[in-house]
């Protein structure tokens, strides 16, 4: 192998090394737990937030980076920072455990989707409304004397009531040393909860036996409703034949009593007239 062919594959292989050992991804840790940048952190079919680096904002020039927060008023924040119809909601400073210098392309997010729950005539999960959470899960966060903490993602692509995310803590900072045992996290939620789908990677899935058990379920609710309107309707057009059909029989009686005053023989009832006069 000459010389030159031997110096450029170990230029190569060195700026792929560098390269990724460098990777940083950018996150900032917020309401305890580390989010990413630059995307949707919160997400529902109708509203979302997200979370954006900028050196300056409404004319104001930062002297370091801030973490801008913003609402839109439709899924999956269309247009980031760039929209015209997002709204102001917080300003972050991006200190300790934030890195607005590394790229989203270096995380490794999860997905946690939360349904609302149906009760009453069709118990189960709702799959027209979901509350979309993301959380980076490959970062350690170090709090020095204290140790450090780092995150694992405990469920499995499109695991219905998976564990999402879950903390460790270690006794030595670089999430190093031995693991401490702590108590479950809040934000961990529960084996057991219901109508929750986590992902550690990617999007998530809906199981399409979920979908048609939800979908038949919006059916029978909306057959029970109308069956109850039509009920009602028929119970009430009931109510009101009856309340006519009185009205006209005690609207004869009266009108008969009237007529049996008006045959009153006037000459008997002129002599009623005079005995009361004597």
């Amino acid at each position: 192998m000459s010389s030159t062919l031997l110096c450029s594959v170990l230029s190569l292989i060195a700026l792929l090394f560098f390269d990724t050992a460098s990777a940083t991804c950018n996150y900032i840790y917020i309401e305890e737990a580390p989010v990413p940048l630059e995307t949707c952190y919160w997400n529902t079919p109708y509203e979302s937030w997200g979370l954006y680096c900028v050196d300056s904002y409404n004319g104001t020039v930062f002297s370091s980076a801030k973490v801008l927060e913003l609402y839109f008023p439709a899924a999956d924040c269309p247009g980031g920072l760039n929209a015209e119809d997002s709204q102001f909601w917080a300003l972050h400073d991006c200190t300790d455990d934030c890195y607005c210098s590394g790229s989203s392309s270096d995380c490794l997010v999860m997905t946690r989707r939360k349904y609302d729950y149906n009760t009453g005539f069709n118990p189960g999960c709702n799959y027209t409304y979901y509350v979309d959470e993301k959380f980076v899960w490959d970062v350690c966060l170090d709090f020095g004397v204290l140790g450090s903490k780092g995150y694992t993602c405990t469920a499995d692509d499109g695991t219905e009531n998976g564990d999402g995310l879950k903390e460790v803590l270690y006794t030595n900072t670089g999430c190093t040393g031995a693991q401490k045992d702590t108590p479950a996290p809040s934000m961990t939620p529960a084996p057991t909860q219901p109508c929750l789908l986590t992902t550690c990677s990617g999007d998530i899935v809906v199981p399409s036996s979920e979908k048609k058990k939800s979908n038949a379920g919006g059916v029978a609710a909306a057959v029970i409703i109308v069956l109850l309107v039509l009920i009602a309707c028929g119970v009430g057009i009931w109510c009101w034949m009856k309340r006519r059909n009185k009205g006209q029989v005690t609207f004869d009686a009266a009108h008969h009593d009237e007529v049996t005053t008006e045959d009153i023989n006037p000459t008997t009832a002129g002599a009623h007239q005079d005995d009361h006069h004597l």
